[in-house]
């Protein structure tokens, strides 16, 4: 893990000519832990040392990182738009699948993940399934992921594709313009629902 993690570091110097001093004093702060006696409380600090440096690696590659528990590969997730959906930044796993998609990711491979587990619930109890088709083609269509699952609602990217950061920032705008389509068709159902139940009681009181 440490080695990957200098890896990770070295190659945002690299990428910005310069370590950042965030990296630059965690490291340092490392190198320290290293030569004190392996305890609980050392294991810990080394633990938050190098979370400092791996968050500080993505949001280089513009990504917004929010602590996240941990689950397999999965360390970090980027900051999700609402209650039901999931975005997550993890390495690929031999056992991992991307179902109803004819190729994977390559294993060991970074890769951003989309995920709407409810499916249309993400706009409400109504389950509007047609606003959340157009929302999840628009996203397609922008961001053009590497895999798709249609049947999961999921998307994937590598994460050195140059789409992958601005589905995670862009994911918001695309998801807000989709609600208020779904708000204002509901109260559009809510109108015609009324003007039903007006004419109903009209005819009845002849």
């Amino acid at each position: 893990m440490n080695k990957e993690l200098n890896v990770l570091s070295e190659s945002v110097a690299r990428n910005t000519g310069e370590e950042s001093i965030l990296v630059t004093k965690a490291k340092e702060f490392l190198s320290l832990l290293k030569e004190q006696k392996d305890d609980l409380n050392v294991r810990q600090a080394k633990n938050a040392i190098e979370c400092i440096i791996e968050k500080e690696y993505w949001r280089k590659k513009g990504f917004e990182i929010c602590d996240m528990q941990k689950e397999g590969n999965i360390g970090y997730g980027v900051e999700s738009p609402h209650l039901y959906g999931t975005t997550n930044l993890f390495k690929w796993a031999k056992n991992s699948k991307v179902f109803n998609c004819d190729k994977q990711p390559e294993i060991d491979r970074w890769v951003l993940k989309i995920r709407f587990g409810t499916g249309a619930y993400i706009f409400g109890d109504d389950y509007d399934i047609e606003t959340f088709d157009a929302f999840f083609k628009e996203l397609i269509e922008t961001y053009k992921p590497e895999f798709i699952d249609n049947v999961n609602n999921e998307l994937l990217w590598y994460i050195e594709d140059t789409n992958a950061p601005k589905a995670a920032s862009g994911l918001t705008q695309i998801y807000d313009k989709y609600f208020k389509k779904h708000k204002e068709k509901g109260k559009q159902y809510e109108i015609e629902r009324l003007e039903a139940e007006l004419s109903r009681l009209k005819g009845g009181s002849k």
